[in-house]
């Protein structure tokens, strides 16, 4: 099984507001997503799972453009995992099912994905006080809730597994970004729930995005990445494969592909990690 993962495109933001790690390009979805499909064939990869964060606002038409985009753009399908700002409207569970239907392949907002051997649990976590639903002056309410669980604990448990969600479950250290203090801890407790997820599920990877930032765990086992902005210089994703117990994790930058390049913040390189961050090679045990 091999698949790209990539994250926070904030697809209709603005390119000069909002949270940003290096300087984004929001506007220029059309050609990352065609500069995404040469690697896609290239690499024969069999699914893209975005992270989170595909639009900035999470409006119908926001949606139906993301949607319209990636069917395109991309010959590979795309599987999404909401992000706090997919999240924006009330209804947004609905108006996702209905105007991105094609991301959710299941029929509901979180997707599981059984193919060579390996089980991907997409999870659309809530961010909001009372569900999916998430404004900024509220605060983050990380959490799964019970239907996360659920899903988790039913069909086949003794494959190798690996989640995809958009909230990060550690913070940076110090020593990886030079700051007096750890850098975009999870609120909300929310590291306590990817402890629990390891204890009980022991995956072989935890994929998120949310804070733009190429980080890499190893945890009791189980390898905890977090990816940057695609939108971002130097528009990065990650090349996954999983195969007879070898499990493999590639940083990429599609800067070459595309027609301008981006302005780079060099005070903020840490956000592109070092090489042992960036990409690893593991066998990974196939019974628990």
């Amino acid at each position: 099984m091999k698949f790209i993962f990539l994250t926070d495109t904030h697809w209709g933001g603005k390119e000069l507001e909002g949270f940003q790690m290096q300087p984004r390009y929001t506007a220029r979805a059309a050609g990352f997503l065609t500069a995404l499909d040469k690697v896609v064939r290239k690499e024969a990869v069999e699914l893209v799972i975005h992270g989170g964060d595909m639009t900035d606002d999470g409006t119908p038409e926001q949606i139906a453009e993301a949607a319209l985009l990636c069917r395109k753009h991309l010959s590979a399908p795309v599987v999404l995992a909401l992000g706090n700002h997919d999240c924006r409207a009330r209804e947004c569970g609905k108006l996702w099912l209905k105007y991105g239907a094609g991301f959710f392949p299941a029929g509901t907002c979180d997707t599981t994905i059984i193919c060579d051997g390996v089980r991907i649990d997409v999870l659309s976590i809530y961010w909001g006080r009372d569900g999916h639903a998430w404004q900024p002056s509220d605060g983050q309410f990380i959490r799964l809730a019970p239907e996360h669980w659920a899903r988790l604990r039913s069909g086949e448990q003794n494959l190798p597994r690996i989640i995809a969600m958009h909230a990060q479950i550690r913070g940076a250290m110090p020593e990886k970004t030079g700051r007096d203090a750890p850098l975009l801890v999870p609120e909300n407790n929310f590291a306590e729930t990817g402890d629990a997820l390891i204890k009980e599920f022991h995956p072989i990877l935890i994929l998120s995005g949310h804070n733009h930032l190429n980080l890499l765990d190893e945890i009791d086992g189980t390898m905890a990445a977090t990816a940057s902005s695609l939108s971002e210089t130097p528009f990065e994703c990650k090349i996954v494969e999983y195969s007879s117990g070898k499990l493999s994790m590639r940083t990429v930058s599609l800067a070459g592909e595309l027609d301008f390049k981006g302005e780079y913040w060099e005070q903020q390189r840490f956000v592109q990690a070092t090489p042992e961050e960036r990409n690893f090679e593991k066998t990974v045990k196939t019974e628990k």
